[in-house]
């Protein structure tokens, strides 16, 4: 089934190969979403329709980027929970704990009604803003449509480590930030196409460092002596 034809758990299932536990809880995830939707501004709303494909296949995609090890993810900017519920759904017999930021109370609260809904205990809720929050070095973060790659990276950057990879879904303009990102930021990427919008991209991410960290300011200059201060012959 092509992508943009799945409506619901049971094909975005069978199309990421995913198990009969992790499709019963993206369908409660999908009940308390449409719960919610109509009152809070959880996505937009016209993507309603569409979400199967649009939020959920997208968020999926993510999945064979995750390494085989990784233990724990960080998902900044968690919104509505697209990936992070998403993520900590399909990985949850893998053993992976997921730590979700938002700083929003009432996404906040719609994400812990969601992941309690879908019987995840491997998940923890932080209501707080990204810059303030104290966050574990992680395996993996992952953001979605938070910021452009430059500020990005400096939110990420408070959860790496020297082995953390970055999954970023990013538009169609990834060349023009990762261009003004390597400015201020020095790391290695990879770019996967996006199975969900051909314009788009996945970028991996790892070794990040910030330039700032690496420059070393040149010796401060020997200062002059007066006139008065030099030998007179």
């Amino acid at each position: 089934m092509p992508l943009n034809e799945i409506d619901g758990p049971a094909p975005l299932a069978a199309h990421f190969g995913l198990s009969e536990a992790v499709r019963d809880r993206l369908a409660e995830y999908d009940r308390v979403l449409m719960e919610w939707a109509p009152i809070h501004n959880l996505v937009a709303r016209s993507t309603l329709p569409e979400r199967w494909a649009r939020h959920f296949a997208d968020s999926a995609q993510l999945l064979p980027l995750i390494p085989d090890d990784a233990r724990t993810l960080v998902d900044l900017g968690s919104g509505a929970g697209f990936p992070g519920l998403i993520l900590a759904a399909a990985l949850a017999d893998r053993g992976v704990s997921v730590t979700m930021v938002e700083s929003t109370g009432k996404k906040a609260a719609f994400l812990a009604a969601a992941a309690e809904a879908m019987g995840l205990d491997n998940v923890a809720i932080r209501n707080e803003r990204i810059e303030a929050a104290e966050l574990p070095v992680a395996d993996v973060v992952t953001a979605r449509a938070l910021a452009a790659l430059p500020k990005l990276l400096g939110y990420a950057a408070r959860a790496c480590g020297p082995e953390t990879v970055l999954i970023l879904p990013k538009g169609q303009d990834v060349e023009a930030e990762l261009t003004e990102a390597a400015k201020s930021w020095m790391f290695e990427h990879r770019k996967h196409p996006s199975v969900t919008n051909p314009d788009a991209a996945i970028l991996e991410v790892r070794n990040l460092a910030s330039r700032a960290s690496d420059t070393r300011s040149d010796p401060p200059a020997r200062p002059r002596r007066r006139q008065s201060e030099r030998r007179r012959r």
